[in-house]
């Protein structure tokens, strides 16, 4: 009988640290977007438009200096985890921003100024 419950309590314990990671990465999610999205603010503030790179807010990233940047998972500059994809649009003023963490997908258009995050699991195959 005893070793009943404490496979009970052991299941039980997997699954609250898997729940605790969830609510973790959507969190790192969440502040890893607002942390970009601020700092490209600062830079509109500062130049009067937004960079064209992701690469011109002063952090050093992956990606090129074309319209598209990319940014690695683990970057020590920015919170939280996961890959982020930026692209900024000449002919709107609109610059997009999306979040790729372990299971979720945050996205952001300053158009119109929403911000989603939304669960993606998914396998590449």
């Amino acid at each position: 009988m005893n070793k009943k419950y404490f496979y009970y309590f052991i299941f039980c314990l997997l699954l609250f640290a898997s729940y605790m990671f969830v609510l973790k990465d959507k969190k790192m999610s969440k502040e890893r977007l607002q942390y970009l999205i601020n700092k490209i603010d600062d830079y509109n503030t500062s130049y009067g438009t937004y960079p064209k790179s992701i690469n011109n807010i002063g952090i050093p990233l992956d990606g090129n200096n074309h319209r598209e940047s990319f940014c690695n998972m683990h970057e020590t500059m920015l919170d939280g985890w996961g890959y982020c994809y930026y692209a900024y649009y000449d002919e709107s003023n609109d610059y997009v921003i999306h979040i790729y963490s372990y299971l979720y997908i945050s996205s952001y258009s300053s158009l119109t100024q929403e911000k989603e995050t939304y669960l993606s699991i998914y396998q590449d195959i």
